[in-house]
């Protein structure tokens, strides 16, 4: 069984390098695992891969909450750097550590006024992963989510790579963008129209930041998936090892996906031309929110033939999205063989064999 405890102590401190004096870097050969797939993600680590920005000493890939003091009664919380928020909103103990304000980095939840639940409505039960491109490591990808804190609403967002080119890093844009989502979904209450509100009012916020990203926000209503999409970024529903459900990605061509840019840019898309979604949940049901670096590189058969043998080992949702992320990982980095991608390159008269590495992120929400 997967410790993650024992997985987040096995780093070491580094010594002064290009990553900055100090620095804190995971060190696999201090963590072993029987689980092969998880070994496989270790000798990336290993490689380079994956390396953790130097600001933040928690293993990449999958994070917890800086020198947090975990005990038998508490639940652990995922707080990616690169990501928005994950989960309850939490106010720091007088003895919170380190970043946190104390010495040992206690959380506890604040309580907030919240819409009493009847006996239709379900919950979501979410893990988040993210893996940046290797290239991009060390500024922690160009990626971004947010869930809220009431776990009712969620998204994604991409950055568009092609900004590099003008020394505007994609990933600021994709990060304030879900950063102003997580903002307005504490104003919003669940409906058919909560996931295009959302993602109008974070667009809305960003003015003056170039850049532009693709994304995908989701809010689940008593027993309905409601989402608005974006570009190539998207969502699946998995339901007893079959993809029931998927969203379309919208693209102008090949590998050019519709994308936010900031308001009044003269260029780009809009909000509203977001493709809008309704989909009836039972309890069960696995819904996978990913960016594209996850759908180009699995197949729908194969995500959710994973997903139901993670499922039937008892893994939770953290771990799932951890698989998956390190399963499309892997199969990017393939040099031969058939991938989403290498289809849709080849419909497209393009010669492509292999993955196509990129930022993968990967949320997995449980439906009960």
């Amino acid at each position: 069984m997967f410790d993650l405890l024992q997985y987040s102590k096995a780093r070491e401190t580094d010594t002064p390098t290009s990553r900055g004096a100090g620095a804190q870097v995971f060190n696999p050969s201090l963590f072993q695992t029987a689980d092969p797939e998880l070994r496989k993600l270790h000798t990336y680590m290993s490689s380079g891969f994956c390396s953790p920005p130097t600001d933040f000493w928690a293993p990449p890939v999958f994070h917890k909450a800086p020198r947090r003091a975990l005990s038998s009664s508490s639940s652990p919380i995922s707080v990616h750097p690169w990501g928005s928020y994950l989960g309850e909103e939490y106010r720091k103990s007088p003895e919170a550590g380190p970043g946190m304000g104390g010495p040992t980095g206690h959380l506890q939840p604040k309580l907030t006024n919240r819409k009493q639940r009847t006996s239709t409505d379900m919950r979501l039960d979410i893990g988040v992963c993210m893996i940046p491109h290797p290239d991009k490591a060390y500024k922690g990808g160009e990626d971004a989510f947010f869930i809220s804190e009431n776990r009712q609403m969620l998204g994604v967002a991409d950055g568009v790579g092609s900004w590099n080119q003008k020394n505007v890093c994609p990933g600021v844009f994709a990060r304030c963008l879900m950063g102003g989502a997580r903002r307005a979904a504490r104003q919003l209450r669940s409906s058919p129209t909560a996931p295009a509100t959302c993602l109008d009012i974070a667009h809305s916020g960003v003015h003056g930041l170039k850049g532009s990203c693709t994304a995908c926000v989701l809010c689940l209503d008593g027993t309905t998936l409601h989402a608005s999409n974006l570009g190539d970024s998207g969502f699946k529903v998995v339901r007893e090892g079959n993809v029931i459900f998927k969203s379309r990605p919208q693209q102008l061509a090949f590998n050019h996906p519709y994308q936010l840019w900031m308001p009044k840019a003269g260029a780009g898309e809009s909000p509203s031309q977001a493709d809008k979604y309704s989909v009836e949940l039972l309890p069960g049901d696995t819904v996978i929110v990913g960016t594209d670096g996850l759908f180009d590189n699995l197949f729908d058969m194969l995500t959710a033939t994973l997903v139901k043998k993670y499922k039937e080992r008892g893994d939770s949702c953290h771990v799932i999205a951890h698989k998956l992320a390190v399963q499309a990982s892997l199969a990017a980095h393939e040099a031969i063989g058939l991938t989403p991608f290498a289809v849709e390159a080849l419909k497209h008269g393009h010669k492509w064999a292999g993955g196509k590495v990129d930022d993968i992120t990967v949320l997995v929400a449980q439906v009960s």
